[in-house]
C-alpha cells in the first residue's frame, strides 16, 4: 500500500535460510539481511521480536518488543503522520 513511500526490514542474526523460510510461511514479500557489523547501541534489544518505526530523519518513533499487531488502523495512522 505504502509503495517506495516505506521501506520494511527484516533483520536478523540467524541463518538466512532460517529467515528467508520464515518470511515465506509469513507470505512477506521483503528482503531479510543479516548484520556485518554490531549491533549500534541505540537498536540494542534483549527481547525479540524488536521492531522499530524510524522517520525520514533517522528517529526512531516506535520501539517495541514481542507480536505485536502491525497491520492495523493505528499503525496505519502513524505511517501516515510520518509520511506527512
Amino acid at each position: 500500500e505504502y509503495g517506495d513511500r516505506v521501506h520494511f526490514l527484516f533483520i536478523s542474526n540467524e541463518n538466512q535460510s532460517t529467515t528467508l523460510l520464515f518470511l515465506q510461511e509469513k507470505s512477506w514479500d521483503f528482503q531479510s539481511y543479516k548484520p556485518l557489523e554490531p549491533t549500534p547501541e541505540l537498536l540494542m534489544s534483549n527481547s525479540l521480536p524488536t521492531t522499530f518505526i524510524i522517520d525520514r530523519d533517522g528517529v526512531i518513533v516506535v520501539k517495541e518488543t514481542g507480536n505485536k499487531k502491525w497491520n492495523s488502523d493505528a499503525v496505519r495512522a502513524l505511517l501516515d503522520e510520518i509520511l506527512e
